[in-house]
């Protein structure tokens, strides 16, 4: 999960615990989607939390670039569902067309999940309370006490207390249907593990499958990876790529080496920046004219 701009941090430095600390619930309402209660975590978590409960959504942009995703006949696979912003978002907009398959392992994000999904009765969305990754083992999830979206599995930071948690992979999950899947990863420097071990579904899937994902180059080398290699992956997949700004709305077609450079252009002046890409291989599919929209 992205940084809060500094403005959003300091209003909640100076209200959150105040006003928005004892709200925990608010009332959605989306384009397209009936209203729906979603509980957060209130005061506790600076960033979603704070986010959805001030503003009534988190990322925007990917929201709406999901909702586009969803008006066709798809799967979500959520990798990182967090408290289920995006599964409870996607499980409206499926409906009876589709299914939401969601991994969370934090128990607090998962109990948040699962009353998600609760208060909106959503029958279409599979909660499941492990991490993926490329085996199946137990390991731990180093925590973080003020941003609950930035939470990082094999990466020990100091400071940090952890947990044990299930990890498995998705090439082993029996849940994925037949269909066109879009696939959101959420992990914080575990895509290239996650997509590991989700190297038979890519290769075999009949369908099309779409890749929402963040790219940090700081987060992937606390977690074994790199940003060549997470682009390897992908190349080897065929995937094509393009960069989603959230400020504009914007998506934005990018070679994979013009992205790799401007990362490590990026990182020198900022360590922990990072982009929010879209993968895919049909211009003419799920993506259609989401390429050329302007902002």
């Amino acid at each position: 999960m992205k940084k809060a701009s500094l403005v959003n941090l300091l209003n909640w430095t100076r209200f959150g615990f105040r006003r928005a600390g004892r709200k925990t619930r608010r009332l959605v309402t989306l384009d397209g989607l009936p209203p729906f209660l979603f509980e957060t975590h209130g005061h506790s978590d600076i960033y979603i939390s704070y986010s959805i409960i001030s503003g009534g959504v988190w990322e925007q942009t990917t929201t709406r670039l999901l909702l586009e995703l969803l008006g066709n006949d798809a799967d979500l696979v959520d990798v990182g569902a967090n408290i289920g912003w995006h599964s409870v978002v996607a499980g409206h907009r499926l409906g009876d067309r589709g299914r939401v398959h969601s991994f969370e392992p934090e128990p607090r994000n998962l109990a948040k999940l699962r009353t998600n999904v609760a208060l909106s009765s959503l029958g279409n969305v599979v909660v499941n309370g492990w991490a993926l990754s490329d085996g199946s083992r137990a390991d731990m999830l180093s925590l973080s006490q003020d941003n609950l979206g930035d939470h990082r599995l094999g990466a020990r930071r100091a400071g940090r207390d952890a947990v044990s948690v299930a990890v498995r992979r998705l090439d082993d999950y029996a849940g994925i249907r037949s269909r066109p899947l879009v696939v959101k990863l959420d992990v914080q420097g575990s895509e290239w593990h996650v997509l590991r071990g989700a190297r038979k579904l890519l290769a075999s899937h009949p369908h099309e499958i779409v890749l929402l994902c963040e790219m940090s180059p700081m987060m992937l080398r606390e977690c074994g990876a790199s940003v060549d290699g997470l682009c390897g992956l992908l190349v080897e997949g065929g995937f094509l790529a393009a960069v989603i700004d959230q400020r504009t709305g914007s998506i934005e077609p990018v070679e994979w080496e013009r992205l790799r450079e401007r990362l490590a252009a990026r990182e020198r002046d900022e360590p922990d920046c990072s982009e929010d890409i879209v993968a895919f291989r049909r211009r003419d599919g799920l993506m259609g004219s989401l390429l050329t929209r302007a902002p």
